[in-house]
């Protein structure tokens, strides 16, 4: 029998969730959470095998709480880039909220055997460009990996050194990376940009 934690705050989400899994006869919802703190003690004290999480916000924490592997996230986008830093955060699974209720089980059955999961809707091959930026943040991390200083780049791109500041600092915040090191690192290994020579 796999266990499983639903943790997702919507409660007709959970619902629905719950509705698909309970018909598949090897399952078992065990609990269900509506905050990331609640997750987090129900990852270690009702021992799921698959924590469904409704939302990358909180994965990190989630993850670092369950079992290696043992989480499933469940998002909007069918993004590859998206998707690897799910995997980076310790998600074992990548679902699209708009996938049909039999790669649901799919995804739970191969989640719970530690088999890494991820939606066919999101197309294979690294991105050009992380497709989490917007065009200006991508010229921005192109010359942050580039090596520019900040005045360099708002020379290069024409805007205010606040403005690259600002776009820096939603780069780090959509592909949660939290010092620049980190940025021209998961740039660089997810080809997103060339190294500096």
């Amino acid at each position: 029998m796999i266990r499983i934690l639903l943790a997702d705050a919507r409660d007709l989400f959970r619902a629905g969730l719950s509705e698909i899994l309970r018909k598949h006869p090897g399952f078992e919802v065990c609990a269900e959470a509506t905050s990331a703190d609640e997750a987090v003690h129900l990852a270690t004290a009702a021992a799921p095998d698959v924590v469904i999480l409704g939302g990358v916000q909180h994965l990190s924490t989630v993850a670092g709480a369950a079992e290696a592997g043992a989480v499933l996230l469940l998002a909007n986008e069918p993004s590859p880039a998206l998707a690897q830093r799910a995997f980076e955060l310790g998600a074992g699974g990548y679902l699209l909220v708009s996938d049909s209720g039999e790669r649901l089980i799919a995804a739970v059955a191969s989640v719970a055997a530690r088999e890494r999961y991820t939606s066919p809707q999101v197309p294979a091959g690294p991105p050009a460009g992380s497709p989490l930026l917007t065009a200006r943040e991508n010229a921005v991390l192109e010359l942050v990996v580039a090596g520019q200083r900040t005045r360099e780049i708002a020379e290069l791109l024409k805007i205010s050194t606040k403005t690259v500041e600002t776009h820096r600092g939603a780069i780090m915040r959509k592909l949660q990376l939290h010092r620049l090191a980190e940025v021209v690192r998961y740039a660089v290994q997810n080809d997103l940009c060339a190294p500096r020579s």
